[in-house]
C-alpha cells in the first residue's frame, strides 16, 4: 500500500493525496493492519483524509466500524462508502446494480478516478543571503528573493522562476517547459527547454551621457535528466544542460553535466525531516572548463510550508572567469499550493 501511494504521488506530481479510499478488503490481512498502514500515511503527511468502501464483502464495513473504535488505530474515517445491493425481480438475468451512499465528514474532497487529469499549481518563495548559481554567469552575489511556480498537468509542466535582488532590481527570469518522457516506478527521464533573461549592471554612454544601466541578456537552453530511485529515500541521476546566448558579448555556449544524488524525506525527529542533495559536475563556457562539487541540505517541519536550506559550491579545478571562488548560501523558504 505504501509503495502504491508513493507511485501515485510521483505520477500525479504532488506531495499528498486529498482523500484515500480502501475499496477492496483482503480477507487474508487483518483489518487493523490495513488501517494501521493508512494511519501511518496520514501521519507522514502523504494522505490528508481517509475513506473506506465495502466492496463485495458484506461484513467488511462492520469490521471497519469495529476497527474505527479501536484506540490503537487512527480513530476515524472521513468518508464512508456503503455498498447496497438490489435485485430487479422482473428480469431474471438482470445485472445487479450497486449504489454507493457516501457520508462525507469534515472533508469536502472528491475522489474521481480522473483526478490525475487536473492541473496542479504549486510554488515556493525563497529569501537568500547571496543569490548563487552553479553557473557563474548567473550568480548575483548579494541578497535576493526567488519565486518558483509550477503548473503541472499529467506529464507536462510549466515552471517559471523569477529572481530579483532585495533592492528591487531584477536578477533573472527563467521560463521552463518540462515533460516526463519516462515515468516508471523507479526509473524516470525528464526533458525540458527554457528561454531566460539575465539582467546585469553595466556602465555605458547613451546620448553622450555616461551612466550605469541595467542590460538584459537572453538565453535558450535544453535539458535531459534521467534518474533512478534506489529506495524510498535515495535517488541518483545524471543531468545535462546546454545553453546558448543570443547576444554576442557574453559566452555563447554553455555545457553542464552533473552526477547527482538525493537523500529525501528522512525523519530527524517525529516532527522534522531533512534532505541532502550532493552533486559533482563539469562546466564549460566556450573554451573555459571547470570541475566542481556542490551540496545542499534542507530542514523542514512536517505539514509546515516553511523550511530552511543551505548550499555550498566548491571549485575542484577550473579556469572559468568568475567561477574560481568558494560560494555558500542560506535560504528561508515557504511553499504554497
Amino acid at each position: 500500500m505504501k509503495a502504491a501511494v508513493d507511485g501515485s504521488l510521483k505520477r500525479l506530481g504532488t506531495d499528498y493525496i486529498d482523500l484515500f479510499y480502501q475499496h477492496r478488503v483482503d480477507k487474508t490481512v487483518p483489518i487493523k493492519d490495513t488501517v494501521g498502514v493508512m494511519a501511518e500515511l496520514v501521519r507522514a503527511g502523504k494522505v490528508r483524509y481517509l475513506g473506506v468502501a465495502s466492496g463485495r464483502w458484506r461484513s467488511s464495513i462492520a469490521d471497519v466500524l469495529r476497527c474505527r473504535s479501536s484506540r490503537s488505530t487512527l480513530g476515524r474515517y472521513h468518508s464512508l462508502c456503503s455498498t447496497l445491493m438490489f435485485t430487479v425481480r422482473p428480469l431474471p438475468r438482470t445485472v445487479v446494480p450497486l449504489l454507493c451512499v457516501c457520508l462525507a465528514r469534515r472533508a469536502s474532497a472528491q475522489a474521481p478516478d480522473s483526478a490525475k487529469h487536473r492541473s496542479v499549481v504549486t510554488g515556493a518563495i525563497s529569501i537568500t543571503n547571496k543569490g548563487i548559481s552553479v553557473i557563474p554567469t548567473f550568480t548575483l552575489g548579494k541578497p535576493a528573493a526567488i519565486i518558483d511556480l509550477i503548473v503541472r498537468k499529467q506529464r507536462v509542466s510549466f515552471e517559471p522562476q523569477f529572481r530579483a535582488g532585495l533592492d528591487g532590481k531584477p536578477w533573472s527570469f527563467i521560463f521552463w517547459g518540462r515533460y516526463q518522457l519516462v515515468w516508471r516506478e523507479r526509473f524516470h527521464v525528464q526533458i525540458g527547454a527554457h528561454n531566460s533573461v539575465l539582467f546585469r549592471k553595466t556602465t555605458t554612454t547613451i546620448g553622450g551621457s555616461a551612466g550605469e544601466y541595467l542590460v538584459a541578456r537572453r538565453y535558450l537552453a535544453t535539458e535531459v535528466a534521467p534518474s533512478y530511485n534506489v529506495s524510498r529515500h535515495v535517488n541518483v541521476g545524471v543531468y545535462y544542460l546546454y545553453s546558448h546566448a543570443l547576444e554576442s558579448d557574453v559566452a555563447q555556449n554553455t555545457n553542464y553535466v552533473a552526477l547527482r544524488g538525493a537523500l529525501t524525506g528522512v525523519p530527524l525527529t517525529h516532527q522534522f525531516v531533512w534532505r541532502i542533495d550532493p552533486q559533482v559536475y563539469y562546466l564549460s563556457t566556450d573554451r573555459q572548463h571547470g570541475y566542481y562539487a556542490n551540496g545542499a541540505a534542507t530542514l523542514a517541519k512536517q505539514k509546515s510550508p516553511f523550511s530552511i536550506s543551505a548550499s555550498a559550491n566548491k571549485p575542484l579545478q577550473t579556469n572559468i572567469v568568475g567561477g574560481t571562488a568558494f560560494l555558500w548560501n542560506v535560504s528561508l523558504n515557504v511553499a504554497f499550493r
